[in-house]
């Protein structure tokens, strides 16, 4: 019996990719991987970083997301936590969500294919 592929949607890499430190190569050949197990498509979990590093890694899943009709989007995970909820969430990387902040970042949704 065949089913549907299935979709990953909090998935911080595997095969030792991970999202946080990938490039774009690594990233679409993960994708090929994933295929042969049935996931269809997938949300790339960023955990919290800095700053400089989420926005790098944005701007990569974003490329091979041009030639990688499995990648969905991008979750962003703990960036904007409560403190209070952190877990293993390094709170020096927390930032505060303010409409200025929403309106200025790169939008993983912002490619052309």
């Amino acid at each position: 019996m065949k089913t549907p592929l299935l979709i990953e949607q909090h998935f911080h890499g595997a095969y030792g990719v991970d999202f946080n430190k990938a490039g774009a190569d690594d990233i679409i050949g993960l994708s090929y991987k994933l295929r042969k197990l049935g996931i269809g498509g997938f949300f790339p979990t960023l955990v919290t970083d800095s700053v400089q590093n989420i926005n790098r890694q944005i701007a990569i899943i974003k490329e091979a997301a041009k030639s990688c009709p499995a990648i969905l989007g991008i979750h962003l995970e703990g960036i904007f936590i409560n403190p209070a909820k952190k877990g293993i969430h390094n709170p020096e990387h927390f930032l505060e969500l303010t409409v200025c902040l929403l309106y200025t970042s790169p939008s993983p949704r912002d490619r052309t294919r």
